[in-house]
């Protein structure tokens, strides 16, 4: 054959996979063709045995027409060449030929680093990541135009990159490479280059290049997608929870709930759903879920089935999501940090875990004097009270304009005579933290940049705490105001022990930019009793 440009598709099976026939699902009628001498390629060719059927949505089309469609039978054509280098083995998968691996000797990620090993920094066409925030979401993001990676606008501390598509460094191996499981690259070759080509596909795979490129921090946070992994980290949790060793699991809503409109959670199968609000708990009560489930049950696929309710001021009962989504864990397994958030494991790279934490201990602890919160009240109730002290103004709910236009934001929840702004939270799920440290951080930077912002501020604080609190004509000085995160928590301790990875990241991006505006920040726990 002639030197063609083609497009592969290629896998790469584990390292425990060592025959050819332990790659294919056993359930799969397939034909095994050696190969021959050419390329001299240690391997062999699995094809179906072709099956012609017309397609099953004819015979609904045809109860609608009033001449029947006649269509020609198709044939589903499909093959996988699978060879090996260094003895591993690479799968070429072509038509339908990825339906026949067996998804448990994929090697994940395979494609995504050696993409990133092959290609030109500078020429990054498309990248698909996971950020996470309040939830885990995923993005797509593509350029009209080959460029670098810092204009699609990433984030290395909460942003975890899934695929990557573009140009190749060097055109002899590809001239253009796209990454996730499998590596998809186009390549002018005669077939008997073949074997030099997947040598190197293999080498990029192995290389860490990528780290000299600007994608080191792809190591911080990566989805675990090994079903093998995944299932043993799942029973590790299970267990965990069966045995009421709740340390570093709790359950909170996996998406953003509005928590203002909110009369409390119940778990279905903790007790009998009743349409009463003395049977919804102010925060998921996992305790009292794990105290009904009998032994004898399968707990995985219960807590898979059970949801979390939620029951609103008007009376109202909601489905928030299944149990599993809304367990939030931590666990180390082979001396590596796992998370389970939103229903999906992430490993986080031990040093990044260690930098973050270590971050979040050296954050001021406030010397604000807050009260405790009572066991059954909610932040409302708790603001007012706080705010009796004759040093302290209440703008909980108290909405202030930014830039003069529709837009409203609190300002804080509670403003000191010291010129605090003291945001306050329920320690009740990460997405709560969340938002309590973006509030905290927009509040601060409309504060800084935006006089009438400061006058409306300034308006309603003024009566309580007099007018010579700040003058909202100037802006603000170096460190002449703070923001301080209050995080009411039934446990009280260091920051770093008290909140879930996520959180810490989200906090520590939040006083990064609040150090950039010269604004204070502190933290401090409430204790609920």
């Amino acid at each position: 054959m002639d030197e063609k440009t083609h497009k592969f598709t290629i896998f790469l099976m584990k390292e425990s996979v060592s025959g050819f026939k332990e790659c294919i699902k056993p359930d799969k009628e397939v034909e095994y063709r050696c190969l021959n001498s050419e390329g001299g390629l240690d391997g062999v060719i699995v094809v179906s045995k072709s099956a012609e059927r017309v397609p099953e949505w004819i015979e609904f089309l045809n109860v609608f027409c009033e001449e029947k469609i006649q269509m020609k039978k198709n044939v589903s054509n499909k093959a996988v060449m699978l060879v090996k280098i260094s003895n591993r083995i690479l799968a070429l998968t072509f038509g339908f030929g990825r339906s026949f691996l067996r998804e448990e000797c994929i090697e994940k990620n395979f494609g995504f680093l050696a993409a990133l090993n092959m290609l030109d920094p500078d020429k990054i066409r498309s990248i698909n990541a996971a950020t996470i925030e309040d939830m885990v979401v995923q993005v797509q993001k593509q350029s009209s135009y080959a460029t670098r990676q810092e204009e699609f606008s990433l984030n290395a501390m909460n942003d975890i990159m899934t695929s990557i598509t573009g140009k190749s460094q060097k055109e002899f191996w590809a001239s253009s490479v796209s990454g996730k499981d499998s590596l998809v690259v186009s390549v002018k070759l005669f077939p008997v280059d073949l074997k030099e080509r997947l040598e190197y596909y293999l080498s990029a795979y192995k290389s860490d290049r990528y780290k000299d490129q600007g994608f080191a921090w792809i190591d911080n946070i990566r989805e675990e997608r090994d079903k093998g992994r995944v299932e043993i980290l799942d029973n590790m949790i299970l267990e965990r929870m069966q045995r009421k060793d709740l340390t570093n699991i709790f359950v909170a809503p996996p998406e953003t709930v509005d928590w203002s409109a909110i009369k409390g959670f119940m778990i279905s199968g903790a007790k009998k759903r009743r349409e009463k609000s003395e049977n919804y708990n102010e925060e998921p009560n996992i305790e009292e879920y794990l105290n009904v489930v009998r032994e004898e049950v399968d707990f995985k696929e219960k807590i898979k089935k059970d949801r979390l309710l939620v029951m609103t001021d008007d009376g109202f009962v909601h489905v928030v999501s299944s149990l599993y989504d809304a367990i939030v864990a931590q666990i180390m397994y082979e001396e590596e940090l796992y998370i389970l958030c939103n229903g999906r494991w992430f490993n986080v790279e031990n040093d990044f875990f260690s930098s973050v934490k270590s971050f979040v201990a050296k954050i001021p602890v406030s010397d604000i004097d807050l009260p405790e919160c009572s066991l059954g009240e909610d932040e409302g109730k708790y603001n007012e009270r706080v705010s009796e002290s004759s040093e302290v103004v209440l703008l909980d709910k108290k909405l202030v304009s930014v830039d003069g236009g529709a837009r409203q934001i609190e300002a804080c929840d509670l403003f000191t005579k010291n010129r605090q702004f003291v945001h306050v939270k329920n320690r009740s799920s990460s997405a709560q933290l969340s938002h309590l440290f973006a509030q905290g951080r927009v509040s601060a930077q409309c504060f800084i940049s935006d006089e009438e912002y400061r006058k409306q501020v300034y308006q309603k604080v003024k009566g309580k705490l007099g007018k010579d609190i700040f003058s909202y004509r100037s802006k603000p000085g170096s460190e002449e105001f703070e923001v301080v995160y209050a995080i009411i928590a039934k446990k009280i301790g260091p920051i770093e022990e008290n909140l879930p990875f996520f959180s810490m990241v989200n906090l520590m991006l939040a006083v990064q930019e609040l150090d950039r505006m010269h604004m204070k920040f502190s933290v401090k726990m409430i204790l609920r009793k």
